[in-house]
């Protein structure tokens, strides 16, 4: 009988060293099989990001220095076999939501109680690793959904702040007053008026959820839901969108918001 488990690998920041932790405690349970049938291998490959590949041993991986720590890796597999059905296949790859689950862990062999123990080797070394808690991993869609909502009440509020523009600069400029009769009528059709506005701004939700969605997705890429953080930190490709990130708030983000609750504040109370 062959036992097979697969766990899936989410929401963590993996170093070189908890590379070298993991593939030594893999490596101690792998010299505990006594029946291997005669062949027993490890593959240990590290992947950059420009696409290289690199085999390692071992030793290798074990030595300080070695290509975790020089180069920006994309993804490591660890894979040990032997000819009597024993295997470990871990995959540590990059990636920005966990729903994708290219990170994993598969365990198989003859022995359940291996499989089982091997796993919890796993499992217990990935719990030490640094942890990430990301909102936006765990809910996408809602992130996205409520960020179209802050969008839509942006786009209204410049709708009616230009409306309101217009009308001062009417009166301001050609001395113009809305009739009695006109306001009368006003009065009647502001119910229509405001079904129509609220009609207009889930109009408005629903076209900015596809911009909503890609904005979170680029900024997801700064803080993805398993980051290898290997290599010198200038060319790590999370470090890279951090920093950009950082800029657009401080340049882009907080003015504005700044801006628009000055405004906000002259409109309602400046009346």
């Amino acid at each position: 009988m062959k036992v097979r488990r697969e766990v899936p690998i989410r929401r963590v920041v993996v170093t070189p060293d908890d590379v070298r932790e993991l593939a030594a405690q893999l490596t101690a349970e792998w010299a505990k099989i006594d029946d291997f049938g005669g062949y027993r291998s490890i593959q240990i490959t590290a992947i950059a990001h420009d696409g290289t590949q690199y085999d390692l041993t071992p030793t290798e991986l074990s030595a300080d220095d070695n290509v975790l720590d020089r180069r920006s890796i994309e993804a490591i597999e660890l894979a040990y076999s032997t000819a009597s059905d024993y295997r470990v296949d871990l995959t540590l790859r990059r990636q920005v939501f966990s729903r994708t689950d290219y990170s994993k862990a598969r365990v198989t062999g003859p022995d359940e109680a291996w499989v089982s123990g091997v796993l919890g080797v796993i499992q217990s070394c990935a719990a030490n690793w640094r942890q990430r808690a990301n909102w936006l991993d765990r809910h996408p869609s809602l992130s996205a959904a409520l960020l179209a909502v802050v969008f839509a009440v942006m786009n209204m509020y410049f709708l009616f702040l230009a409306a309101d523009l217009a009308w001062s600069v009417a009166e301001a400029w050609f001395g113009y007053q809305l009739p009695p009769e006109s306001k009368r009528l006003v009065a009647a059709v502001a119910p229509f008026s405001a079904l129509a506005g609220l009609m207009g701004a889930v109009g408005l939700w629903f076209g900015h959820l596809f911009w909503a969605d890609r904005l979170l997705r680029w900024v997801a890429e700064a803080y993805p839901s398993v980051e290898l953080a290997m290599g010198p930190e200038h060319q790590r490709v999370e470090s890279k969108r951090r920093a950009r990130l950082r800029w657009a708030v401080s340049v882009v983000v907080v003015p504005i918001a700044l801006a628009l609750i000055i405004e906000l504040g002259k409109w309602l109370f400046g009346r």
